[in-house]
């Protein structure tokens, strides 16, 4: 099993421990079952792709600006009162360090994208049998 095919099922493991939580906690609200079934699917498939959506940012660079600004403020702030500050880096060496370190995204929008049409289905039996 590759290391991409881990992440999935370990985000679809994560996603239906969420799903079971918001089961136990609604299920006697007394709503019907394809209602909190779509409920509890929703609520995963929201925050998987919201984290692919932000780690799929993160690697495209839009967020790399941010992310040395406060790198700088951090480093200026440990070396404040210091006569030489030492090796500061600059924004280009910066984004080249960090293009190394990303981290893949994919499994969160697959998994994110499984729990969402888990949910329309969910929804549109809901709509199609009725309350």
């Amino acid at each position: 099993m590759s290391e991409n095919q881990k992440s999935i099922l370990v985000d679809l493991f994560l996603g239906l421990v969420i799903a079971a939580v918001i089961a136990i906690v609604r299920f006697d609200a007394g709503y019907p079952l394809l209602h909190l079934l779509s409920d509890c699917t929703f609520v995963p498939a929201v925050i998987l792709l919201g984290m692919g959506g932000l780690r799929l940012c993160v690697n495209t660079g839009s967020l790399d600006m941010l992310g040395y600004g406060f790198s700088t403020l951090r480093n200026n702030i440990a070396n404040m009162g210091k006569i030489d500050g030492g090796p500061k880096e600059d924004y280009y060496s910066y984004t080249q360090r960090v293009a190394q370190e990303r981290k893949p995204y994919g499994h969160y929008l697959i998994a994110g994208l499984v729990f969402l049409v888990l949910s329309l289905g969910f929804v549109a039996a809901y709509n199609l049998i009725g309350s």
